[in-house]
């Protein structure tokens, strides 16, 4: 999900009825303006068979649930009595699980906030137009969304440079 320029405080926020098997609805966002984000097919896959592995388990998925749920031992007791399935999937959860995977992959510095640099940067350099990817990544700012475009751009010179140079 990450991979789809979310903020992974709003990954955290997300309940089941917040996916309706092709789109997230972000409610809880940084600007309080809620979006649309569609999931490539291969995400919506990974939450489908996430979701039935947990239905699988016994538990009853309502829209309210969790879409995310941590398992970690240091969950307080308390959570784990009222909520035996798992709880909310936190930001820190989050965070910690892609820095472990970073250091895993030997990518130093690998944080959450990477995927949707990511995302935003690659969708500019395919050519989708920008008003478009400041929508889906719920940007506001002309300024805080101007450095994923100068990636864009670098690439699309480099490449029409390679282009002119090809013959």
């Amino acid at each position: 999900i990450l991979c789809h320029g979310l903020r992974a405080s709003e990954v955290a926020s997300l309940n089941i009825g917040s996916y309706d098997g092709k789109l997230l609805y972000i409610e809880n966002t940084k600007d309080k303006k809620p979006r649309l984000v569609p999931l490539v097919l291969e995400s919506r896959k990974a939450v489908e068979t996430y979701l039935q592995h947990r239905s699988d388990e016994g538990e009853q998925l309502h829209p309210d649930n969790p879409l995310l749920l941590s398992y970690h031992n240091r969950i307080p007791q308390y959570t784990r009595i009222h909520n035996p399935e798992g709880a909310r999937l936190s930001y820190h959860g989050i965070y910690f699980a892609i820095t472990k995977l970073g250091e895993l992959a030997q990518l130093p510095n690998l944080h959450p906030h990477a995927f949707r640099h990511t995302f935003a940067t690659q969708l500019l350099i395919d050519g989708m137009d920008p008003t478009h990817v400041k929508t889906l990544t719920g940007h506001e700012s002309e300024r805080a969304f101007r450095r994923y475009t100068v990636r864009a751009k670098q690439a699309a010179a480099i490449a029409a440079f390679e282009k002119m140079h090809e013959q």
